[in-house]
């Protein structure tokens, strides 16, 4: 299967010691036979987290390097004369976060019991301790795709100095995905949703007035920095790329300084990773689709890594669909995933040119369409009702004359009837 699935559950960490190698590895030694291949000797080592979802991975992937003897406490640098400062630059640029599971703030999580995969028990995923963090996002039922969670597991345990810039289109997941593996590691998270007004400082913080006295507040860029967290920025292409810019030092692994506020330095902490979720891939919206969206200073984009999120396979939308609506027959889930995906086809269109309707039924849209028909049940044409107040009720005519001609087509007499349900136990 090319999917996983998750119930909500709270994972509970053995004894919080670490025992055996930390991640990120390298495996030395005999046939593997969870994998299901000879695994490299240490002259063609490769990384066992590439391994656990592709066993025919590159055998000229770099070997990942360990033994960074720099703490992972986190600090904020006032006095540069401090020698008791740790230097964490090399580590930073290099994004290891091996040396932060040595503190007892950390530990290594199984990636086979955290994440559901066939996986050796030894190899484990950064995490922390603390699951009660106010900031740690919370955890929900979700189907994980393979591809994807690989990508956002080998970049939060080694950036090696990138950001991660995740694209799709509209409602696929892009941000769900980062905090729902967040949640399983209990890794907090700052969320900022980007807009044409935002501004750097808004990021780094700023003075406020406080029972009567203007006191400095750090932003979220500043706290995810000192303390290890995730930064992501949503909606990133519709920010002005000239504010962006100043992020460029911070993804290089760069002290932040703070000019306005007696010159603080903060030292970033090796568990800090940015991601970006964004419609478009930085160049623009030739599609026309997506309002606002600005063209990306190349400079910046070239620091970051990247991945594409696009919608998921039926397989996929079905097992959330069951998890979600399980008190609707199986026959009427099945069709909405069809009317979603006929729906897709005639909004992505092809070469970067729209196709023939400007709204589509995102994954997102497709789960409340569900959850509206069984509210609305025994309501007249239930299933075009529920329609209209998830998608089509801020459509055009023509276009949701269109659709709602799709769905017809493909629900037939059901359409036109009311559902009666008897929601299970």
């Amino acid at each position: 299967m090319d999917f996983l699935i998750f119930q909500t559950r709270l994972f509970k960490p053995n004894d919080g010691a670490l025992r055996g190698p930390s991640f990120p590895m390298e495996f030395q030694g005999p046939r593997d036979q969870t994998l299901g291949q000879n695994m490299p000797t240490s002259s063609t080592s490769r990384s066992l987290l590439w391994q656990a979802f592709h066993p025919l991975g590159d055998d000229g992937a770099q070997r990942h390097r360990t033994g960074d003897e720099t703490t992972g406490r986190s600090v904020t640098q006032g006095d540069p004369s401090d020698s008791s400062t740790p230097r964490r630059e090399s580590l930073s640029r290099r994004g290891d976060v091996s040396v932060f599971l040595e503190t007892p703030m950390h530990q290594a999580f199984p990636l086979a019991e955290t994440f559901g995969i066939a996986a050796p028990d030894h190899l484990t995923v950064p995490g922390f301790v603390d699951s009660s963090h106010p900031l740690i996002p919370k955890r929900k039922a979700y189907v994980f795709r393979r591809e994807p969670l690989r990508d956002v597991l080998a970049f939060l345990t080694q950036s090696h100095g990138d950001g991660l810039y995740i694209t799709g289109p509209t409602g696929s997941g892009k941000t769900s995905l980062v905090t729902q593996v967040a949640a399983r590691l209990n890794w907090p998270v700052q969320s900022v949703t980007c807009h044409g007004r935002l501004e750097l400082q808004s990021l780094i913080g700023q003075f406020t007035l406080s029972e009567g006295t203007m006191q400095f507040v750090h932003g979220p860029l500043a706290v995810a920095l000192r303390e290890g967290q995730l930064l992501i920025l949503n909606e990133i292409d519709l920010l002005e790329p000239s504010e962006l810019s100043g992020l460029n030092e911070c993804l290089e692994g760069q002290a932040l300084v703070i000019p306005h506020n007696g010159g603080e330095v903060i030292a970033p902490h090796p568990a800090f990773r940015l991601v970006a979720t964004a419609n478009s891939r930085g160049s623009g919206d030739r599609t026309g689709l997506y309002q606002g969206v600005l063209r990306q200073n190349l400079a910046f984009l070239d620091r970051f890594r990247l991945l594409e999120v696009g919608y998921p396979d039926p397989e996929v939308e079905a097992l959330m669909l069951e998890l979600k609506v399980p008190e609707l027959p199986k026959e009427i889930r099945e069709a909405m995933i069809r009317v979603a995906g006929e729906i897709r086809l005639l909004f992505i269109g092809q070469d970067q040119v729209a196709g023939l309707l400007g709204l589509t039924l995102s994954t997102r849209g497709l789960l409340r369409w569900a959850e509206l028909a069984l509210t609305f049940r025994g309501a007249p044409k239930t299933l075009a009702y529920a329609l209209d107040r998830s998608l089509t009720l801020r459509a055009e005519p023509e276009e949701r004359t269109a659709i709602h001609r799709i769905a017809a087509d493909v629900f037939g007499d059901l359409w036109e009837s009311a559902l009666a349900l008897n929601p299970t136990p």
